[in-house]
């Protein structure tokens, strides 16, 4: 009778350790196929990956980061990009937004882009231009500068919404899309990103970063401030710090487009690079003003152009 109880528990709990070993698996299962099914597509240049690169975290976002549906109606958009020693680059840049989602059936936004005074870009600009919907090109007769030529397309624009974009980085599909729809509530709208190297992809997790070059604007908030210092290094935090009685912003948690990093890009190279001498220099003077409801507003130094 003993023996025949001692069988009878032995079976039960190789049921139990049956059942659980199933539910572990199924467990890992579900994990793995909701990771492949959520995460955020890696480089549009190479859309896919080995369980390797998962592991490591290439191309991967949180699974909580949901893309919202295309909006029904769509506002009309003015896309800024500068434009110097990119020929490398502006291609796939371009070719990002002409497969906007939000441009799917929609005609009713504009590129304007201005190429600081680099015969080497123009050039391959005439090369590709063909391919794209709405794309105007600025040609500046003196390198200036992004945010000289930044101010120069403001004056040129057509539409309230605005978007600068920096001519070597890459956007993710539904990028506008996501952006417009908070575009009623704020007039400035930051997001993260993913950074690039080369082909390699990484999402940075230690420290949350927003993108300060790249963002939402709207019209009036420029017309408020005046626009750019007209500094050789990066002036995207001197313009958020003057305007931040004004600014009513947004940050996006979901990584939006891709920022490439070279070594000679405006934040990189030694000259006007984050660590340079003239950066600090402009910094320095900056550091020392208290901006008030007096003295935000500044006079937008642009540059003269030829129309491509």
């Amino acid at each position: 009778m003993n023996q025949m109880m001692k069988n009878r528990d032995g079976g039960i709990k190789k049921i139990i350790k049956k059942r659980i070993e199933s539910q572990r698996t199924l467990k890992k299962m579900n994990k793995r196929n909701k990771l492949r099914t959520t995460g955020t597509p890696p480089s549009p240049t190479d859309p896919s990956l080995t369980r390797d690169e998962i592991r490591r975290g290439v191309g991967k976002t949180k699974p909580t980061l949901v893309t919202k549906p295309t909006l029904e109606i769509k506002e009309p958009i003015s896309i800024i990009v500068t434009a110097w020693q990119t020929q490398d680059f502006i291609e796939e840049c371009l070719d990002s937004i002409e497969n906007q989602t939000y441009f799917i059936n929609n005609n009713d936004y504009e590129i304007l882009i201005g190429v600081d005074a680099c015969q080497d870009t123009l050039n391959k600009l005439f090369e590709i231009k063909h391919k794209y919907r709405n794309l105007e090109i600025f040609m500046m007769n003196s390198n200036k500068g992004t945010y000289v030529t930044t101010n120069t397309l403001l004056n040129l624009i057509k539409f309230e919404n605005i978007l600068r974009f920096d001519s070597d980085d890459v956007m993710i599909l539904e990028m506008v899309n996501e952006i417009m729809y908070f575009k009623d509530d704020y007039n400035l709208i930051r997001f993260r990103y993913y950074k690039k190297f080369h082909d390699k992809i990484i999402e940075e997790k230690k420290k949350i970063q927003y993108a300060h070059g790249v963002a939402f604007f709207k019209c009036m908030l420029f017309d408020e401030l005046g626009g750019y210092q007209p500094w050789m290094c990066a002036a995207d935090t001197e313009l958020m710090k003057r305007g931040e009685s004004l600014i009513n912003e947004k940050l996006i948690h979901k990584p939006l487009f891709y920022r490439r990093y070279r070594d000679d890009s405006l934040t990189g190279n030694q000259e006007f690079g984050m660590k340079s001498e003239y950066r600090k220099n402009c910094y320095e003077s900056f550091f020392d003003k208290e901006y008030n409801n007096s003295n935000y507003k500044i006079n937008r130094k642009t540059n003269s152009y030829v129309r491509c």
